[in-house]
């Protein structure tokens, strides 16, 4: 026998011992549906991702509950908006976007970030991909309330007299005069008109959306739109893909 056909028992024998050892699976994978936006799928998984990710907490001041049904309200406030915004409107700075990215994973803790990574089987471009969606969304919203938002000095003292001067009393601390705190209460009315001005433009725009709800223990009373349709049909939940890996057995 030649060298040649030596080497390629060799080989067959080498490539068998792999195969005896290795099948190829296919996994099926079923995604729960949850919400539908326009053409857009959001599944458990999707919000789940959101909620243990932290992200609509992102560059927040005050923490919000990141529960899934919270969540999902602000998944679908996201898709809406996106759903209008212009190809220009979609390009982000790189510096600033990588700013975000390393802010997120400290916020959240490198060990954690992982953690979820794997829990998910969520890549980094996922998730940079999520942040982007995010990052686009916030500046929108900002263009928003940067709009003329006017705060006039009666309603200044109005909040000075109904609202500051009850909370530093509750917490028994000396009240400063109303010019030592006037530029801090104006901030804080005009971010409190921003945030109302915020909700009836998202509200306007879900009203304007072909939005359908698949799972009722994810909606939030409150935030129902008539617009909005609210269905729990198990047979519409759900699709499925499929997946292929290497396999070992035995």
């Amino acid at each position: 026998m030649t060298k040649l056909g030596v080497r390629s028992l060799l080989l067959a024998f080498f490539f068998s011992l792999i195969l005896n050892n290795l099948v190829f699976c296919q996994e099926r994978v079923i995604e729960r549906i949850v919400a539908l936006v326009e053409s857009n799928i959001i599944t458990l998984t999707d919000v789940q991702i959101a909620s243990a990710f932290d992200l609509f907490n992102l560059g927040e001041k005050e923490k919000k509950s990141n529960s899934l049904a919270a969540t999902l309200e602000k998944i679908i406030d996201l898709k809406v908006v996106l759903h209008l915004a212009k190809e220009e409107e979609m390009k982000l700075d790189d510096e600033i976007f990588e700013e975000s990215w390393k802010k997120w994973r400290a916020g959240l803790g490198e060990d954690k970030f992982v953690f979820y990574q794997k829990v998910f089987g969520v890549s980094e471009e996922d998730l940079k991909t999520l942040l982007k969606e995010k990052l686009i969304f916030d500046r929108l919203i900002q263009r928003r309330v940067a709009l003329s938002i006017p705060v006039s000095i009666e309603e200044i003292r109005s909040y000075y007299q109904n609202v500051y001067l009850p909370q530093i009393e509750a917490s028994q601390q000396k009240p400063k005069s109303l010019v030592e705190v006037m530029k801090e209460l104006e901030a804080k009315i005009r971010q409190e008109k921003g945030q109302e001005e915020i909700n009836k433009w998202l509200k306007s725009l879900r009203s304007q959306a072909k939005i359908v709800i698949k799972d009722k223990s994810l909606v939030k009373k409150k935030h129902i739109n008539k617009s909005e349709e609210i269905m729990d049909d198990e047979n519409s939940l759900s699709f499925s893909r499929t997946r292929f890996s290497v396999c070992r057995h035995g």
